[in-house]
């Protein structure tokens, strides 16, 4: 797979992509995300905004305080504009950290994007230095073998999975990338028992199949 160099195995497309936000973080030392809006990156709090239908905001976000979209950056799919825009109002707020991507479009493609979409994250990603994020669901089973970012012609930072690991039964998922990325997930103990992960001493914790399972690459 495009991009994959290592991964780690986890319970669920969600625990996955919670990794993933929590991994480009650390790697960047940035803090804001850029969502596209329409797309599906699992159901944590941070995550239901703009959920299946651009420029929904906090509609489907009932029981979640609103603090938690404080550093989500919804972007409607296709505005190129407003893209660009985003990462440019951002860098004395913090920075983009990573960009969240359903590549054939959110929803598995019921909001498909224009052919430059992709392309043009990318490109912005690697000049304000920013991790781009693709969510694996049902692009495979619509593409082929899971061949979609060599189809578009991109190569992802980090690569999350879910359900389609095992054809759709639960409990599975993974987040994977680029060596240098991944390696922040290399914990250790360090003073007083706390888990670090690899990013120049600084403690991030790291619990459940994420602390527990090893690292393949």
């Amino acid at each position: 797979m495009p991009g994959v160099e290592m991964v780690r195995f986890l319970q669920s497309g969600t625990e996955a992509d919670m990794a993933a936000l929590r991994i480009a973080r650390a790697y960047t030392g940035k803090l804001k995300i850029i969502k596209i809006g329409g797309s599906y990156h699992g159901w944590s709090d941070q995550m239901i905004y703009g959920v299946h239908i651009p420029r929904t905001g906090n509609l489907e976000s009932k029981g979640i305080p609103v603090e938690c979209f404080a550093h989500i950056v919804d972007v409607t799919p296709n505005d190129f504009e407003a893209l660009e825009k985003a990462f440019k109002d951002n860098q004395d707020k913090g920075g983009v950290a990573g960009v969240m991507v359903e590549p054939i479009g959110g929803e598995s493609g019921a909001h498909p994007v224009h052919p430059d979409w992709n392309k043009t994250i990318r490109k912005l990603c690697d000049q304000y230095g920013s991790l781009m994020i693709i969510r694996r669901s049902g692009d495979r089973l619509q593409t082929g073998h899971g061949r979609r970012s060599e189809a578009i012609n991109i190569i992802p930072d980090i690569t999350v999975l879910g359900k389609i690991l095992t054809h759709g039964y639960p409990s599975s998922g993974a987040v994977a990338g680029r060596k240098d990325v991944m390696k922040v997930c290399e914990g250790s103990l360090g003073e007083k028992g706390i888990r670090r992960w690899n990013t120049g001493g600084q403690s991030h914790f790291h619990g459940g199949l994420l602390l527990r399972t090893e690292i393949y690459g």
